[in-house]
């Protein structure tokens, strides 16, 4: 293969790399924001309920504490990182050439 081929499928490599990162980052952001929104409303309808139900009452449907948001958080950016590496280590199998 020529020297200008190699380097033309590195740079190939370099942009789909660069754009999947992306796309997968602004995918598992997104999963976090919509946890984030889910995390509201879940706060809001707690903060209802205390008028209306006694605090054991509380911790017991309280299914978003933070603890448990923390470990869904972790847990999306675990899975989102390991998309990317896993990505990364496929796309050194490959061959890219245009059209």
């Amino acid at each position: 293969m020529a020297k200008g081929n190699s380097s033309n499928e590195e740079k190939l490599k370099e942009y789909l790399v660069f754009q999947i990162h992306r796309n997968i980052v602004n995918l598992y952001k997104n999963h976090l924001i919509l946890l984030e929104d889910v995390s509201v409303e879940h706060n809001q309808m707690m903060d209802k309920l205390k008028n209306h139900v006694s605090q054991e009452t509380l911790d017991d449907v309280d299914y978003l504490s933070e603890k448990k948001y923390n470990y869904f958080r972790k847990k999306t950016l675990d899975i989102g990182n390991e998309a990317i590496r896993e990505f990364e280590r496929s796309i050194e199998n490959l061959k890219i050439t245009l059209k």
